[in-house]
């Protein structure tokens, strides 16, 4: 058996899936190489682990060699179809997934294994971290709402030379019925609230409840994944921790059952919290509809399918 050592160099090439180089003297299918038998960990095997078998290492090798080849897609996540899409690029011949997480709920929904968490440190931080992992193609699939990310991805895949996709799922419509009263902040939303009953529904998660907090003659029943963090300064009312999808009827039994007179929602799109907007026109109540802040331009999806054709496009 030939000597066996780390090679930085083949380490970098594979995209960090290569671990161990064996070079071997009498089994070498691409001679002339510099790096010819590769243990990755995706082979099943241990960081440092010995192949006595020819043919293993044979195998070992025909399997790993192409590992430099996989485009490496970075994902920014923080949505449903965010989750939806890592779990279908995942199953594309070439692709190797990475989705990154801000970390703002205290248990995100991760399907990916190569998931990471936390910000990166504004352009600057993405455009270190586009270069060091060898990021391919960047997709952001972040909230509507994320606005900051979504222009800090646009202008260091710029930088960089990525290609650069954002999937944006359509905003919701005023539809027959609704009574919508639409703001373009959540200081506005609050000043509507002053207009309307004492019993308001807040679905804004928990980052702008302060917002609100001035409204002391207002009850809120405020709706979000995590609690509040015990210093911040929140309106009166019940917080309720609940992660969607919600049922109609789940949906106009909770307004009911709490007296609600108006709601305050962002337009966040999608299916998982619209029924909330449905109960609100069966009961006829109004909805302050926070819309949603500017998106930098660029190639744009609205569903997972359409992000898909993008990556077939680009691969």
């Amino acid at each position: 058996m030939g000597a066996e050592k780390t090679c930085s160099a083949c380490y970098e090439d594979a995209h960090h899936l290569c671990l161990t180089i064996v070079f071997s003297p009498y089994s070498n299918p691409f001679r002339g190489s510099p790096c010819p038998f590769i243990l990755g960990a995706d082979q099943g095997m241990a960081t440092g682990s010995r192949i006595e078998d020819r043919d293993m290492m044979g195998r070992v090798a025909l399997l790993s060699w192409g590992m430099g080849d996989l485009k490496r897609v970075l994902i920014l996540g923080g949505s449903g179809d965010a989750v939806g899409l890592a779990a279908r690029v995942a199953d594309l011949p070439g692709l190797r997934v990475i989705t990154s997480l801000a970390g703002r709920t205290r248990q995100p929904l991760v399907t990916s294994p190569h998931t990471r968490i936390g910000g990166f440190g504004g352009v600057a931080g993405l455009v270190d971290y586009l270069r060091s992992q060898s990021i391919d193609l960047l997709i952001d699939a972040t909230h509507p709402f994320a606005a900051q990310i979504s222009h800090h991805a646009a202008t260091a895949a710029a930088t960089v030379g990525l290609p650069h996709l954002m999937l944006i799922r359509p905003a919701w419509e005023e539809s027959s019925g609704d009574q919508w009263r639409s703001v373009d902040s959540h200081a506005a939303a609050a000043a509507q609230c002053a207009q309307w009953g004492g019993r308001i529904f807040l679905t804004i998660g928990r980052q702008e409840l302060a917002a609100f907090a001035h409204l002391q003659d207002h009850w809120f029943l405020m709706r979000m994944i995590d609690p509040p963090h015990p210093d911040a300064a929140i309106p009166p009312g019940q917080v309720l921790l609940a992660r969607g999808p919600f049922a109609l009827s789940e949906e106009r039994s909770l307004l009911q059952d709490h007296g609600i007179e108006a709601i305050v929602s962002k337009n966040s799109g999608g299916a998982a919290t619209y029924s909330k907007i449905i109960a609100a026109r069966e009961l006829g109540l109004p909805v302050i509809m926070i819309q949603r802040p500017p998106m930098p331009r660029g190639d744009r999806a609205t569903n997972i399918e359409t992000a898909l054709s993008w990556l077939q496009q680009h691969r």
